[in-house]
């Protein structure tokens, strides 16, 4: 809406257009900024800056085009040459089997082998295992029809090669430690976000993992990583399975919430794993 004008609406790409004209006087836009308006180059093969990570850190994305393997062994893929990642924030693949079918890919599992038993598709982020397979995605089916198929992995990360706090906007960050709102819920109410990072012994045994929200809050999405420990640096995405016997077939790490409080469990032990969990919500007091 225009102060001069009620009835006229501002879309973004006029927003767009007045920045894009007053920013020469004001030394430029931050990048993470520009990539919110122009948009046509988000999902690039070239390396973009997306948003501000907790510490301060820019937050990358790129986008990786191949194919799957061509047998049962692992793939493995550089993020890029000269791209030293610190963290891997997340990692979402698709790959497209030629015959219409779309298999979505996020979940990784335990050994570099990926696990004997697997069946389907394991697509996970590698920094740093045992020394090896730095800055790395690797990519494993034992599933014949889903061999060779072209694969599309979008991964976010920051760099060591970056210093904390180097990219914030005053106290604001995209993944922010504190409560912000991030836009507006389909009934009109503001949508919240908050990220909880942290340290976990995972277990096959359910137990808390240390996140909660307070009970005026409807959560409406939660996405999260674990990183296994000092010496396994392997992500693992956490998928949605609240009973032990619905996970199977290799290291399944899953986060869940009851009464606004996530709990977590595994296939396999992870200790003093680290975790982020970025959690959107709303609020009943709204």
């Amino acid at each position: 809406m225009s102060l001069t004008n009620p009835n006229k609406v501002i879309t973004e790409e006029r927003l767009s257009e007045f920045y894009q004209g007053i920013l020469p006087y004001l030394g430029g836009m931050p990048e993470a900024l520009a990539n919110k308006f122009n948009k046509s180059d988000l999902y690039s093969t070239d390396e973009k800056i997306v948003g501000c990570w907790t510490d301060g850190k820019p937050v990358y994305q790129k986008v990786i085009s191949s194919t799957s393997p061509t047998s049962d062994d692992v793939k493995y893929i550089s993020v890029g040459t000269g791209i030293s990642v610190d963290k891997f924030i997340s990692i979402n693949a698709m790959l497209y089997d030629g015959a219409g079918n779309i298999p979505f890919s996020g979940v990784s599992a335990a050994e570099i082998s990926f696990g004997a038993t697997l069946t389907g598709i394991r697509v996970t982020a590698l920094n740093n295992i045992d020394g090896v397979y730095p800055n790395t995605v690797g990519i494993k089916t034992n599933v014949s029809w889903w061999q060779g198929d072209p694969i599309i992995v979008i991964v976010k990360y920051t760099k060591t090669t970056d210093a904390a706090n180097s990219f914030k906007y005053g106290s604001e960050t995209d993944y922010s430690t504190t409560e912000k709102i991030v836009g507006t819920w389909i009934d009109g109410k503001p949508l919240y976000q908050k990220t909880f990072t942290g340290t976990k012994t995972i277990s096959t045994s359910e137990s808390t993992l240390g996140v909660s929200l307070d009970s005026t809050c409807d959560i409406t999405d939660w996405k999260g990583v674990v990183i296994g420990n000092a010496s396994n640096k392997r992500l693992y995405k956490f998928g949605y399975f609240n009973t032990a016997a619905n996970i199977s077939g290799g290291s399944i790490i899953s986060a869940y919430p009851e009464n606004n409080i996530f709990y977590v469990r595994a296939t396999a032990s992870f200790t003093d794993a680290t975790y982020w969990l970025t959690v959107q919500y709303t609020k009943t007091t709204d």
